[in-house]
């Protein structure tokens, strides 16, 4: 007879390719033959009746007397696979490998056994042998996806880095996010302000160079510490007043909630500079949640405190505290789509007194996709939108501050070599406030190359 791999439950445990194996060997190995009176033969039908614990609580008052018997520990060692006892079946099927070496059925479920013990080499080194056999074409095959998730399994195991280097140019309309106007009332002094060239919108080229490297390390089957860095500069070539320079840091913990619930801690730290001044220091902490609803639907939320600090204008300094909920969906079909949307909002509070004019409430929306061309360039659409409202009176202007932003961003990644990529770019900015003032707008577009490793 036949055992039936599938009726022992034990493709629910692997990739369907994987559970085929197992058919396949059974199919090309030989059958047992078994006397009816004998407990051996009650066995083996109940494993082609999917009954693995009663076969084994058959055969196992039997092993002292019957072991070295190779259809008796080939029978046990099915059995106790398929009732949860890899260990025993080991040695049951280690009996069976010393007097069959070219068992390959044999082979196979000792190889399942280690994979289940989580001895990955030694699994591996029986399922290479046993690849090596003369086999049909769809076992062999069924045998190399089988060594593909065992090294899968132990890369999951080993800290993993990446790093990247980028440089490129472009053009910004308007680096300094200022108003085009020349002259702005003020109520507060009961005149008119001129602005000086410096305090409105500059146009400049651009040359931007940014690099980063970051680790992942599993610490146990549920938990991942990583980290990462990274350092950009953006040299507003003809206003460099106003170019920008970002060092941040990142530290954090992972935790997998079963299949499905992926939950993320982490500290970040970040120092902002412009035109060579330290403009902004933030510190602050992320707890995210990801749950896989879909094999193609991910939901998203997210909560997120940074303490803000100006040394330059300590008066800004603020709290931050801002949520988000999001989902991503990949529909399938040509271009391989993907498309997310999320919605967030937040508070920020002054830390200094009396200066509430700082603070603001938001909300926000971001909206956007991405589509594959010839299976290599990746074209990319994003949209943005926030309202704020700013929480006490603007000491100038005698108003509330209240803004609308809106951004859009098309661009594209052509690989051009292995790891190198061709990054265009083009994005449109917009902040509509009722405080002209603030009022600005803006173009840029940008051609960078990266490379990753």
């Amino acid at each position: 007879m036949c055992i039936s791999y599938a009726t022992l439950g034990l493709e629910r445990a692997m990739p369907k390719p994987l559970a085929r194996l197992f058919t396949c060997i059974c199919m090309v190995a030989a059958p047992l033959v078994a006397a009816a009176d004998d407990p051996l033969a009650e066995a083996e039908r109940l494993l082609a009746a999917g009954q693995a614990e009663a076969a084994y609580a058959l055969l196992a008052p039997l092993e002292l007397a019957r072991a070295g018997d190779a259809r008796f520990d080939f029978a046990l060692g099915v059995a106790a696979i398929g009732s949860g006892r890899a260990i025993e079946a080991t040695i049951a099927l280690e009996r069976v490998l010393d007097q069959q070496p070219a068992n390959a059925e044999a082979r196979a479920w000792l190889g399942r056994a280690h994979f289940e013990l989580g001895e990955d080499d030694t699994a591996r080194e029986q399922f290479e042998g046993l690849r090596e056999a003369p086999l049909p074409p769809v076992v062999a095959a069924s045998i190399d996806q089988f060594l593909t998730a065992i090294e899968q399994r132990i890369d999951a195991t080993r800290t993993r880095w990446d790093t990247f280097f980028e440089t490129g140019t472009g053009f910004d309309t308007n680096v300094s996010n200022a108003t085009d106007i020349d002259r702005v009332a003020v109520p507060a002094v009961g005149g008119v302000l001129v602005l000086a060239d410096a305090s409105r919108e500059q146009a400049s080229a651009l040359w931007t160079f940014a690099g980063g490297t970051g680790f992942a390390t599993p610490l146990d089957n549920r938990n991942v510490l990583f980290a990462n860095a990274s350092l950009a500069h953006r040299a507003a070539v003809e206003a460099g007043d106003f170019s920008q320079f970002t060092a941040a840091a990142q530290l954090g913990l992972a935790h997998r909630l079963g299949a499905n619930d992926l939950v993320r801690l982490a500290a970040t730290a970040q120092r902002f500079d412009v035109g060579g001044d330290r403009n902004r220091d933030l510190g602050g902490a992320t707890v995210e949640w990801q749950h896989r609803l879909s094999q193609r639907t991910e939901l998203l939320s997210y909560f997120q405190y940074a303490l803000l600090n100006f040394p330059l204008q300590p008066i800004r300094d603020a709290h931050r505290y801002i949520g988000g909920f999001g989902i991503g969906h990949a529909p399938g079909g040509r271009g391989s789509p993907m498309l997310f949307a999320s919605v967030y909002g937040g508070v920020e509070t002054a830390q200094t007194a009396g200066a509430d004019f700082v603070g603001r409430q938001q909300v926000g929306v971001r909206l956007g996709g991405e589509y594959t061309f010839d299976t290599r360039t990746v074209a990319f659409l994003a949209f943005d939108y926030a309202h704020s409202r700013y929480h006490g009176v603007e000491p100038l202007f005698l108003r509330t501050r209240e803004e609308d932003f809106f951004s859009v961003v098309f661009g594209a990644r052509q690989p051009l070599a292995q790891r190198i990529s061709l990054r265009p770019q083009i994005g449109w900015a917009a902040n509509r406030a009722n405080l002209p003032l603030f009022d600005f707008k803006r173009w840029e577009a940008s051609l960078n190359l990266r490379s990753d490793f």
